[in-house]
């Protein structure tokens, strides 16, 4: 995982999961405690297959990991104008 690309750590990076079966839906979420900045992902699971389409908590690591990283490198390349 990358460091925040304002403060350029990883002490203060957390990855939450938030699962809210009364309302189907699924989010994941990488922050910066310290700048808050984040990147999200957020599932909305409906339908009578939902369960078996949901994502698991492995997955949806890896996948907004992923995401903090575009980020990152997005921030990084509009930061960085040389």
């Amino acid at each position: 995982m990358k460091p925040c690309y304002r403060c350029h750590s990883t002490e203060h990076l957390h990855i939450t999961i938030v699962d809210d079966y009364l309302h189907g839906t699924l989010s994941a979420k990488v922050a910066c405690t310290e700048c808050n900045t984040y990147a999200q992902l957020d599932y909305v699971l409906t339908g009578s297959h939902a369960d078996e389409y949901r994502p698991d908590d492995v997955q949806l690591t890896s996948e907004v990991i992923e995401r903090w990283n575009e980020h990152c490198n997005d921030m990084e390349g509009m930061l960085n104008h040389d």
